[in-house]
């Protein structure tokens, strides 16, 4: 791709102090420098990331633009799923997981008896998510500050990619075994629902978050076409 170098952006006279490294200076002149509208700012920090809701520009990272590449159609999605597993294994943490994503290796994997034969794609999405709890990188509102900035926005989107590809897995053309399998997987391999935090500003594992999910989940059965009358009971009696 092509890279424009900026000119230097003169600092305001208040950050003109020598203690100011060169990292934080870069950062004040982008954001002191004169937008325009769709200008966004590429900042792989998510210490900034997550407190950026309220600047005068956006801010993206490296799954953001593989995003707008794939969008655009600049990559196809073979080597766009290849790149964001490349991030996880590099240890780029928070990257968003999407449905998509999770059914386009689930559909690499196979069963066994009961079991999913895990892909090394699969084993890569769990252990990066288990990586991610352990890491202390997760930062959430705290009780008294429920409004404050955190990393829900990557939890969130872990809980709606379950929902969405137990219906893809629910909705496919697959054996009933089969299905049974890669929704087990899906269940087990991310524990979002023991998450300390959720829901936002408590503290400790929350019990009746599992009984909302699992609720959500039921209510999910909606999504159904009429005509998948049989995939929907299917689906509800394996939640059963």
């Amino acid at each position: 791709g092509r890279y424009d170098l900026q000119a230097q952006a003169p600092l305001p006279e208040a950050f003109k102090d020598p203690r100011v490294g060169p990292i934080v200076a870069s950062l004040l002149q982008l954001l002191s420098a004169k937008h325009q509208p769709g200008d966004v700012l590429w900042i792989e920090d998510r210490a900034l990331g997550r407190s950026s809701t309220e600047w005068p520009v956006g801010v993206v990272s490296a799954s953001d633009v593989l995003r707008a590449l794939r969008h655009y159609g600049a990559i196809d999605l073979p080597r766009y799923y290849a790149s964001l597993l490349r991030l996880r294994r590099a240890g780029v943490y928070l990257i968003p997981l999407g449905a998509d994503e999770l059914v386009h290796h689930l559909r690499a994997a196979t069963v066994q008896g009961e079991e999913l034969v895990e892909t090394e794609e699969l084993s890569t999405l769990r252990r990066y998510f288990a990586r991610v709890l352990e890491s202390g990188l997760l930062v959430l509102p705290q009780p008294d500050a429920p409004e404050a900035p955190g990393e829900q926005v990557f939890l969130f989107s872990v809980m709606h990619a379950i929902g969405d590809a137990l219906l893809a897995v629910w909705q496919s053309d697959r054996q009933a075994d089969e299905k049974r399998a890669c929704s087990m997987w899906l269940w087990t391999s991310f524990g979002v629902h023991e998450v300390q935090g959720l829901p936002l500003g408590t503290t400790g594992p929350q019990p009746y978050l599992l009984i909302a999910r699992l609720a959500g989940l039921i209510g999910s059965a909606m999504k159904f076409e009429n005509e998948e009358a049989h995939q929907r009971n299917e689906y509800l009696a394996w939640l059963g």
